[in-house]
């Protein structure tokens, strides 16, 4: 009976300490985040493909890594700033490690022929 007993506190105490490792080490954005916003500049980098497609694909690479970041796109203020280089803007803010999980799918990622290179990520006020 006693090692039945054991058994099942060492069971509990086991599931507790992966339950509370997985709170803590997870990254996520916090409730209080919520209402900011994080702009981004990147540039473009095309070959072999018409510049008139550089926006799309660029808005395309874009969408697909804020979905790693659980972050939102807002659409209008998706723009083109120069011939290669475009601003964005993601709410809600990234914390820290989400921000470096963020700028490693732009900058490692590549959609045909589309590299981009994250030039500034900044918190709009």
């Amino acid at each position: 009976m006693t090692r039945v007993a054991v058994g099942v506190v060492l069971v509990v105490a086991a599931g507790a300490g992966i339950w509370f490792l997985r709170a803590e080490t997870m990254a996520r954005n916090t409730p209080d985040e919520f209402g900011s916003a994080l702009a981004v500049i990147v540039r473009a980098e095309v070959r072999r493909e018409p510049e008139s497609a550089t926006l799309e694909m660029a808005r395309a690479l874009v969408n697909t890594c804020r979905l790693q970041v659980d972050s939102t796109l807002v659409q209008p203020l998706f723009r083109q700033v120069d011939d290669d280089t475009f601003r964005f803007v993601l709410e809600p803010d990234l914390i820290e490690s989400d921000r470096r999980q963020l700028r490693g799918c732009l900058q490692d990622a590549r959609l045909q022929h589309l590299q981009l290179d994250v030039l500034d990520m900044r918190q709009l006020e």
